[in-house]
């Protein structure tokens, strides 16, 4: 799991540290539960599937995103992507790979907040985590 610097005790990914919820505006800490920018990333070597089981939550009412897909996103080294419905509540969700062998990412459902419980092959291959890359792609300040 990347994009996700701490966890809830219930298990959900955050972008904000869970000791200042009570010291963060309301809406602040709702929108650190938003899962944005959080991954699951992973090489597969002779994997034609993956399932992901997750717990979600039903989008809130004040949530910008309420509107937006609830889907799991699989892009490609390519950049290829292929979108895989979701729902609120304990589910598995199947993945097909565009091919056997490479680096994936999935790009978790905004709306609903989903906690990744599980990332399995289906057919017997194997599935490791993405080797560490840079944390930044910027250029050093004064630096043109």
């Amino acid at each position: 799991m990347r994009g996700a610097p701490w966890w809830s005790r219930n298990g959900h990914p955050l972008r904000a540290d869970p000791m200042d919820r009570d010291r963060l505006p309301a809406d602040t800490w709702q929108r650190a539960e938003v899962p944005a920018g959080r991954r699951v990333e992973f090489v597969a070597r002779g994997v034609r599937a993956v399932e992901t089981s997750y717990a979600a939550s039903p989008p809130l009412e004040a949530d910008g995103y309420r509107t937006t897909a609830a889907v799991f996103t699989l892009l490609t080294t390519e950049g290829a992507a292929q979108d895989t419905p979701a729902a609120p509540g304990r589910h598995v969700a199947r993945v097909e790979l565009p091919h056997p062998d490479g680096e994936f990412t999935t790009h978790l459902p905004k709306t609903l907040r989903p906690a990744p419980r599980e990332l399995r092959p289906l057919d017997g291959g194997t599935l490791t985590p993405v080797p560490d890359r840079p944390r930044c792609c910027t250029r050093p300040h004064g630096r043109s």
